[in-house]
């Protein structure tokens, strides 16, 4: 047993399950990580398995904070699990960060206040974080929302690395903001300056951190070493990982179908957001501001809005039924081959049809060459146990939405005036034209066949 008085002054007992009493005086409440606590007593038992995470996280939330009100009006509160370590010392942990310990910090507080071995795992450790982000409130660096995008050197110095610690920095991939391979002191970090144009593309900076946390602590997603709200820079560990997209030819096979539908199974798990992407709204939206400002459509948009409206009234009633959390940009370039696969760019995740996810994954190595039947089968199969004809024409049309998206997603970037560097041969408007021509075409033979 051990009393642990949490920073702001808060009182708490923490105790090992061999330590169980059932007639304590002194105790008002209890909050337990493991069900062979079995209290006859007011209580609280949170639903966590021993060396891992809370079944329902935001449940547990929930339940930590109460505990912690509890305690913090003055109530005597237990804290246990079964040997009082990993799991009690998580939640201390996370009853350190309520008392005003920074989430970063709140680990090592409880190791030096309550037992050096305190938070079992690596999951655990980043779950404290997870938590954090979901209890604290946001807050914003001097790079406020109306102010124009830093330079990534200004943005590390914003971060206090000095310029003299920058040995290399080096532009790479990414379409909508601009990311970076930065070399520091040894470390090799990715560095996202991200495009003001976020809210015109259905981008919710703050679901994107909260899902970014949950993905680290699962080891779905990359490190993080900072995120900056409201704008969205951030800054992670960089994955030594080859993208799918630099091996198609390992990506369109029966096993690595049966991986990445695997990998966004365990993103549809992850908590959920408050924020949620609805790619038909979003391509009405950015149709709709494209012709308010005289934009000019490809010819080939009015068609294929109509048959979007039509996949829309048939499926999307059953999407909003079953929401989950989705990555929604689940291209070959975001998949990187590793053990497991490790996900990027979670900018526009957010609550929505499953099948969208899955739908991307068929084209993920190219909007206009998806991949053969067969192939679509085993992501329906792995995903769902079968691939019947209903669930065949949801995919499919599934697919033309996607599609649709990404070449609405290159009107959004012009209509915003976004430009790329010169140095590549690639244009918004030419993938626009490329993507959206191409669907019609695809449409047009569907008919004919």
């Amino acid at each position: 047993m051990a009393d642990v008085r949490l920073p702001d002054g808060t009182l708490v007992t923490a105790r090992a399950l061999l330590e169980r009493r059932v007639d304590d005086p002194s105790r008002d409440y209890g909050l337990y990580m493991d069900a062979r606590w079995a209290p006859s007593w007011a209580s609280t038992l949170i639903d966590w398995q021993d060396f891992g995470l809370p079944t329902d996280w935001h449940q547990a939330v929930a339940q930590i904070r109460s505990a912690f009100r509890r305690a913090h009006s003055g109530q005597h509160l237990e804290v246990g699990c079964a040997g009082g370590i990993g799991r009690t010392g998580t939640v201390l942990a996370c009853m350190a960060v309520l008392a005003g310990e920074a989430g970063e910090d709140a680990v090592a507080w409880v190791r030096e206040h309550y037992r050096s071995n305190a938070v079992e795992t690596t999951e655990q450790e980043r779950w404290v974080r997870w938590f954090a982000d979901q209890v604290s409130p946001f807050r914003q660096d001097q790079f406020g929302e109306s102010m124009p995008s830093p330079t990534v050197r200004e943005y590390l110095a914003s971060l206090e690395y000095p310029a003299e610690q920058i040995q290399h920095v080096e532009r790479i991939r990414g379409l909508t903001n601009e990311n970076y391979l930065v070399r520091l002191n040894g470390e090799e970090l990715v560095v996202r300056i991200a495009s003001p144009n976020a809210a015109r593309l259905g981008i919710d900076r703050f679901a994107e951190r909260s899902a970014l946390l949950a993905a680290e602590v699962t080891g779905l997603g990359p490190e993080i070493v900072h995120y900056s709200l409201p704008h969205g820079h951030l800054v992670t560990r960089r994955i030594q990982a080859m993208p799918f997209e630099e091996i198609p030819e390992v990506y369109r096979s029966e096993h690595t179908a049966e991986r990445v539908v695997s990998a966004a199974k365990r993103v549809h798990a992850l908590p959920s957001a408050e924020h949620r992407f609805d790619p038909f709204e979003r391509i009405r939206q950015i149709l709709d501001e494209a012709r308010s400002l005289r934009f000019g459509l490809p010819q080939v948009s009015n068609q294929l809005a109509l048959k979007l409206d039509v996949i829309r009234d048939r499926w999307h009633r059953a999407g909003e039924e079953g929401d989950v959390l989705c990555h929604n940009d689940l291209f070959a370039g975001n998949l990187l081959n590793a053990q497991p696969i490790r996900i990027l760019d979670w900018e526009f995740c957010g609550m929505g049809d499953p099948y969208f996810d899955l739908a991307t994954l068929v084209v993920s190595c190219g909007e206009n060459t998806p991949l053969p039947q067969h192939l679509q089968d085993v992501i329906l199969e792995t995903y769902t146990g079968t691939a019947d004809r209903q669930k065949r024409a949801r995919l499919r049309d599934m697919v033309f939405v996607v599609r649709f998206h990404a070449g609405c997603w290159g009107i959004a970037q012009q209509v915003a005036g976004r430009n790329l560097p010169p140095d590549g041969d690639f244009t918004y408007g030419e993938y626009t034209e490329a993507v959206l021509s191409a669907l019609a075409r695809d449409g047009e033979a569907e008919v004919r066949a």
